[in-house]
C-alpha cells in the first residue's frame, strides 16, 4: 500500500480505523491529522474524545493541534493547500476545505464544550465527578501518592490484626512466619495495586473470597485441606511395594543403598505424615526432584541376584507415583499460599477502602474500578451511557498497546451497548504498536490491542491498517527488531519492518547478563536477633544492569561523534 493510500484510508472521517504502526512511523502525526480531518469534515469540537496514556502525550497532541490550526489560519493559500493535500483531503473539494480550515482556530478556541484530550485516568475522573448522587462518589480528592498512603494504612492494619483473633489475622501471621515481613508486605501491596482486577474477578459481596477460592481449587485440582500426602501413605498397595523395595535394598553392600533402606524403614513407623513423606522423597528422588537412576548391570545382578530386575521395576512404579504426588503437593502449597494471601488481602483491601473513604480519597485504580462499576450497574449505566452518547461522536485512542484489561473492559461496555448495527455509533480510531507495550508495571497488556481490533472490525466495520516503515530508526536497529520478533510467539502477526533512512548510521550493543546471587544458607543454630540481623537475599540484577548501562553511556558521551542528519 502506498503512503498516500494508507493516509487516505487512515484519515477517512466516515469510518472506524485500527492502525498498527511501528516506532518512528508517525503515529502522533496520524492521530492529530485525524482530528483535523474530523473538524474540517464538520465535527463539533465537543464531539471529539482523544485518549492517550500519559499527560505528556496528551499535552503534545494539544500543542501540535494548536500549532497546526494556527498555521491553517495565517498560512498562505499555497501552504494551506499543500498541508491539506498531505492529509488526504480530496482535491475536488480542496477550496471548500481551505475555507473551513481557515476558521478552525477560532472555532476550536471558542468551542464549549471543547475537544477532550486526556489520559484514561483524567477521563475517568471526569466521569466519576459527574456520577449521580446515589453513587456516593461526590467530593472525592485524587490521591496520587499511593506508596505513602499504603505505608500509613499498613501500620494501622498490622496493629489491628494484632488485637483480633479472626481468619485474616491468622493468615497474616502465617504469611509473616512463612514468607517473612517484607515479602508479606509486598504481596499485599501488589494485591492492592490490582484491586480493580480483583473486584472485577471476585466481586464485592460477602462471599467473594469463598467463590474465588472455590474457583482456584477447581483450577488447581485440590481440596480445601491438603490430602496428597495422607492419601499416599494410606495406600496399602503403595506401602507394600515400598516395603518390598526397602527389603531388596537391604541386600546391598553399598552404603547409599543401606542409607536409603534405613530412611524407608523409618518412614514406615513415623507418626508425623510430613516427616514420613520427606524420608520417602529422599530415598526415591534426587535433590533436584528427579527419580534416582538405576540401570541393569552385572554388578546389580551380583548385588541383588534375581531381585535386580524387580528392583528396577519397583523404582519406576514408586517413582512415578512419588512424582505425581510431588506435583499434587506443589498445587496444594500454591493453594495454601493463595488462601492466606487472599484471606489477609481482603481484610487489607477493606482497611485501605475504609481509610480512603473516611478521608474522601481516590487513586487511579479506584477511578478505573468505579467507572467499571457504574457501567456494569444497570441503575447507573443508563445515566452514564446517556451522557457519553450525547457528547462524543468520535473516539481516538493513542498508544493503545499500553491499555490494561480493565480500561478496555470499560471502553467495551460503552461501545458494545450500542446494540444493533443500524444504530448511529461513534467513529473509533485506534493507533498503537503491541511491541512497544512498556507499562506492564501499570498492568498494560499488549494482547488487548488484538482484542480491540477484532471487536472493532466485527462490530464497527473498522478497517485494519499497518505501517511497518520507520522514519526515525536506523536500518541496524530495525534489523535487530526484525530478528527479535520474527519468531516471538506472542506476536504471531509480526511483519518485518524497514527504515526509509538507508544511510542513517546505527549501532546495537548487548550488555552481559547479570547472574542472580546464590541464596544465603542460614546456620542451623539459633540466631540472636539483637546481635545479628537476619540475612536477606536482595535481587540486585536490575541495579547491576543499570550500573552497566550507565557506565557504557559515560564511555560514549563526549567521545562519539554525533552526526546531524540536517547538516
Amino acid at each position: 500500500m502506498s503512503d498516500a493510500s494508507f493516509i487516505g484510508q487512515a484519515l477517512d472521517p466516515r469510518r472506524s480505523v485500527v492502525v498498527e504502526a511501528c516506532a518512528g512511523s508517525g503515529k502522533t502525526w496520524l492521530l492529530v491529522s485525524r482530528i483535523l480531518r474530523l473538524l474540517i469534515d464538520g465535527a463539533a469540537p465537543g464531539e471529539i474524545l482523544a485518549i492517550t496514556y500519559t499527560r505528556k502525550a496528551a499535552r503534545e497532541i494539544e500543542e501540535r493541534l494548536s500549532d497546526w490550526l494556527r498555521q491553517l489560519a495565517v498560512g498562505s493559500d499555497e501552504a494551506v493547500c499543500d498541508f491539506l493535500l498531505q492529509r488526504a483531503v480530496p482535491l475536488e473539494g480542496i477550496d471548500a476545505a481551505m475555507e473551513r480550515a481557515r476558521g478552525l482556530y477560532e472555532r476550536v478556541l471558542r468551542a464549549q464544550p471543547s475537544i477532550t484530550v486526556s489520559t484514561f485516568h483524567g477521563w475517568f475522573a471526569r466521569l466519576v465527578q459527574g456520577a449521580p448522587l446515589s453513587s456516593d462518589l461526590a467530593g472525592f480528592v485524587l490521591h496520587e501518592s499511593g506508596v505513602r498512603l499504603k505505608d500509613e494504612v499498613w501500620q494501622l492494619f498490622a496493629a489491628a490484626c494484632g488485637r483480633r483473633n479472626d481468619a485474616a489475622a491468622a493468615s497474616l501471621l502465617w504469611l509473616l512466619q512463612h514468607a517473612g515481613p517484607e515479602a508479606t508486605r509486598n504481596l499485599l501491596f501488589r494485591l492492592s495495586d490490582r484491586r480493580a482486577e480483583w473486584h472485577a474477578y471476585a466481586g464485592e459481596g460477602a462471599d467473594a473470597l469463598s467463590q474465588a477460592l472455590s474457583i482456584l481449587r477447581d483450577q488447581l485440582g485440590v481440596g480445601e485441606v491438603p490430602e496428597a500426602i495422607d492419601t499416599l501413605l494410606a495406600d496399602e498397595l503403595f506401602m507394600r511395594k515400598l516395603h518390598e523395595y526397602a527389603g531388596i535394598l537391604r541386600r546391598s553392600d553399598l552404603d547409599r543403598d543401606l542409607e536409603a533402606a534405613t530412611r524407608l524403614e523409618a518412614s514406615f513407623a513415623g507418626a508425623d505424615s510430613g516427616t514420613r513423606f520427606d524420608l520417602i522423597v529422599t530415598a526415591l528422588l534426587t535433590k533436584e526432584g528427579t527419580l534416582r537412576r538405576r540401570e541393569a548391570s552385572k554388578k546389580a545382578e551380583q548385588r541383588f541376584g534375581a531381585a535386580a530386575a524387580r528392583l528396577l521395576d519397583l523404582l519406576a512404579r514408586l517413582g512415578e507415583r512419588m512424582l505425581a504426588v510431588q506435583a499434587a503437593r506443589r498445587e496444594e502449597q500454591a493453594y495454601e499460599l493463595n488462601l492466606h494471601v487472599l484471606t489477609a488481602g481482603v481484610a487489607w483491601l477493606d482497611a485501605i477502602e475504609q481509610y480512603k473513604h473516611e478521608r474522601r480519597l481516590m487513586d487511579f485504580a479506584d477511578l478505573e474500578w468505579h467507572v467499571a462499576r457504574m457501567l456494569a450497574d444497570e441503575s447507573r449505566a443508563a445515566f452514564l451511557q446517556a451522557r457519553l452518547d450525547a457528547r462524543y461522536r468520535h473516539i481516538l485512542l493513542d498508544e493503545f498497546q499500553d491499555t490494561n484489561p480493565l480500561q478496555w473492559q470499560i471502553l467495551l461496555a460503552w461501545l458494545a451497548a450500542y446494540g444493533a448495527p443500524d444504530v448511529v455509533r461513534p467513529r473509533v480510531f485506534v493507533v498503537g504498536d503491541p511491541k512497544q507495550s512498556i507499562y506492564r508495571f501499570r498492568r498494560a497488556e499488549p494482547r488487548v490491542f488484538d482484542c480491540a481490533s477484532d471487536f472493532l472490525q466485527a462490530e464497527y466495520g473498522a478497517q485494519l491498517l499497518a505501517n511497518d516503515t520507520t522514519r526515525r530508526n536506523a536500518p541496524h536497529l530495525i534489523e535487530v527488531v526484525n530478528r527479535v520478533f520474527a519468531d516471538e510467539p506472542q506476536f504471531p502477526h509480526f511483519r518485518p519492518h524497514r527504515s526509509i533512512n538507508d544511510d542513517l548510521p546505527g549501532r546495537v550493543e548487548l550488555l552481559p547478563l547479570c547472574a542472580k546471587e546464590e541464596d544465603i544458607v542460614e546456620p542451623s543454630h539459633w540466631r540472636d536477633p539483637l546481635a545479628r540481623p537476619q540475612a536477606v537475599v536482595e535481587d540486585s540484577r536490575r541495579r547491576e544492569e543499570a550500573s552497566l548501562l550507565a557506565a557504557r553511556i559515560r564511555e560514549i558521551v563526549g567521545r562519539w561523534a554525533v552526526i546531524d542528519k540536517d547538516s
